[in-house]
């Protein structure tokens, strides 16, 4: 998954440009494995179910939008509840406004909303 992010997205194209004549993708997936998260979904299903929320942009020039489509498919194909909100757009600058701000807004909405045992 994070090796597909760097081989796809537009703000990594010079994290595969350093690397692309040194590894493949596949080779990369493998390396890289690790600290991806589709590989650990599966443990989804022996933690005690708990709201989760997705927040995804339907743009977004890192995390292309196949991959975080195929994270909430991973999930939900296990029968796991998964919240998922679309943004029309995520940028480098997240941790600006009004980025920020959305991004609380949509966090403590769920976070108020969601019955917690």
């Amino acid at each position: 998954m994070f090796a597909d992010v760097v081989w796809k997205g537009i703000s990594t194209l010079h994290v595969k440009q350093g690397i692309e004549t040194h590894l493949t993708l596949e080779e990369l997936r493998e390396f890289w494995n690790p600290i991806s998260p589709v590989p650990f979904v599966p443990r989804l299903l022996k933690m005690e179910q708990r709201p989760m929320r997705f927040i995804a942009a339907r743009y977004d020039l890192t995390f292309p939008v196949d991959l975080s489509k195929q994270v909430i498919a991973e999930i939900k194909s296990l029968g796991i509840d998964l919240d998922v909100v679309w943004l029309p757009l995520r940028s480098l600058r997240t941790a600006e406004m009004p980025w920020k701000a959305i991004d609380a807004w949509k966090i403590a909405t769920f976070m108020r909303e969601a019955p917690l045992s």
